[in-house]
Formats: structure tokens, C-alpha cells, sequence
């Protein structure tokens, strides 16, 4: 395992790399590099959830719920701890998961971490060229069925956006959910940001619903701030409904109604995917 870190190479040491996982969440691992030096050291991990086969997933999201996940670095020297670690923005880096056998995994990763909340790290630390290539744990297992990951994704005024928390909680065989994704950028205060779909009425795959069928609420803190309230207008399609999970599209026109918003939010190429287990 190895990267460059704010332009300094680093490798883990020999024997410096571990490698876990969980049968409690399909695709998980955490795999941390530590480099040694005397009783210093500076470790680099990844936590991945849902990996499911080769390809590129973000760093940002919680992988307890959706596809990719986070990383952190952590520096020990002498009496200093300095810990940072990638928060839930959705979009902090990615990792590109270039093989994928029943016993190894291996691939590439870049990601920028602020300091950990509470840590009083200074700055931030860039992570580039990373690469492992590392033994699968016993516990790794691949997502399989119904139950890979869940996904909400929306372009906001332009700028692509991937909800970094994604749940839902309904009963899909009466065609009734809530369902939404989140993120948080830990740099700025109050920056929680929130889209959620709620039906008022129950929906049905192939079929496409506005304000008074399915509500989509857009609720945002600091810098995403305020939009929605009269004039709303949304579109949400459906299409896919199973007994455990639902997918569609939507989009929105969302009038400012305060905060730092001068304009409207328009919401563009949403898109989402979950599991809501009956």
C-alpha cells in the first residue's frame, strides 16, 4: 500500500498492512497502511462498504449504506497525534477497484481529508497515487441479491451532488416510503444538506407523480439554504418496485424562500436506488 501525501511519498512498512472485514455489511473492508518510523508513524486507511466488483466508487459516503465510502490519515509525531478524516460531503475522493478475485483485491485511490472533529489538526491532507493490493479476510463477502447499497444522486444547480447517507423505511408492497439521501461537510457549520421523497399516495412502477403524489422536500443549513415552500414544482418517476427495493428518477424547481439562496434550486438527473426491507 502505498500514496503520496500532500506530494511526500509514503509506503506502509513491511508487514505494516491490515486488512478487515464484516459479515454484517456485504462488501466491507477497512484496509489500513501504517508507515513506521521509530515511535513514529503515519497511517492511511480506506473504509469501504457494498464493494461489489471492479470499478470506481466515491469517497465521502458512509458505507454503512452506500457504495464506496471514506479514508482518513493519521500522523504521530513525538507527543503530536494529528488526525484527519474524510466527511460525509459525498464527494471527497474516490477509489478505483481495478481487481477484484475471491481472495485478493487490489486498485487505486485519491481523497482530501479535513481535520477530524475536535482534533485540531492543522490544514488538510491531499492523498494521491495511492494504490494496494492486499489478501481478501475471511469475512469479506460480496453484496448479493437485494441487498447491494444504496444510492440518491442529483445534479443542484449545475453541480453534481451524491447523497452521502441513503436510507428509506415504507412498506413497498402497498407501493408507501420514505426514502432520502444526506450529506455534511464537517469544514463548514451547519452545512447539512437533505432530499427526501415521501409518497402521499401509493405509487407504482412506471408510473410518474408530482407534488401531490410523492412530496420532495429539499432541507439545507448555511449555504444551502432555503428553497421549496409555494410555487414548488417536482416530477418523480418510478421505475422499478419490488418487494425490497425502489428506484426512479425525479426532478424539481424549488422557488428560494431565504436563507443565503438568491435564486431558485433546480434539480436535475436525480436519480435513486435502495433496499427498504419489508
Amino acid at each position: 500500500m502505498s500514496a503520496s501525501i500532500d506530494g511526500q511519498a509514503w509506503a506502509a512498512s513491511q508487514n505494516g498492512v491490515l486488512v478487515t472485514g464484516s459479515q454484517q455489511t456485504p462488501g466491507f473492508l477497512t484496509i489500513t497502511g501504517t508507515q513506521i518510523t521509530g515511535q513514529d508513524y503515519i497511517a492511511v486507511s480506506l473504509y469501504l462498504g457494498f464493494i461489489s466488483g471492479t470499478g470506481t466508487y466515491p469517497l465521502g459516503v458512509n458505507q454503512g449504506t452506500t457504495p464506496g465510502g471514506g479514508g482518513s490519515v493519521l500522523i504521530k509525531n513525538g507527543a503530536t497525534l494529528n488526525i484527519y478524516a474524510i466527511d460525509f460531503t459525498g464527494d471527497r475522493g474516490s477509489v478505483n477497484v481495478t481487481t477484484l478475485t475471491s481472495t485478493r483485491i487490489a486498485g487505486t485511490f485519491t481523497f482530501v481529508a479535513p481535520p477530524s472533529l475536535g482534533s485540531g489538526a492543522p490544514g488538510v491532507k491531499t492523498v494521491t497515487n495511492g494504490t494496494f493490493d492486499v489478501a481478501l479476510p475471511a469475512s469479506f463477502t460480496l453484496p448479493t441479491g437485494d441487498n447491494t447499497g444504496n444510492t440518491f444522486t442529483a445534479t443542484l444547480n449545475g453541480a453534481a451532488w451524491t447523497g452521502a447517507t441513503v436510507v428509506g423505511v415504507g412498506d413497498l408492497s402497498t407501493g408507501s416510503f420514505s426514502l432520502g439521501g444526506s450529506t455534511t461537510d464537517n469544514t463548514v457549520t451547519n452545512s447539512t444538506l437533505s432530499i427526501n421523497l415521501v409518497t402521499s399516495t401509493p405509487v407504482s412502477a412506471g408510473n410518474t407523480y408530482d407534488q401531490t403524489g410523492v412530496v420532495l422536500h429539499f432541507d439545507g443549513q448555511a449555504n444551502n439554504c432555503c428553497w421549496g415552500g409555494a410555487g414548488a414544482t417536482s416530477s418523480v418517476t418510478i421505475t422499478s418496485l419490488t418487494a425490497t427495493r425502489v428506484a426512479g428518477t425525479f426532478s424539481a424547481n424549488l422557488p428560494a424562500i431565504g436563507g443565503s439562496a438568491t435564486g431558485p434550486m433546480v434539480i436535475t438527473n436525480g436519480a435513486f436506488d435502495l433496499r427498504i426491507a419489508p
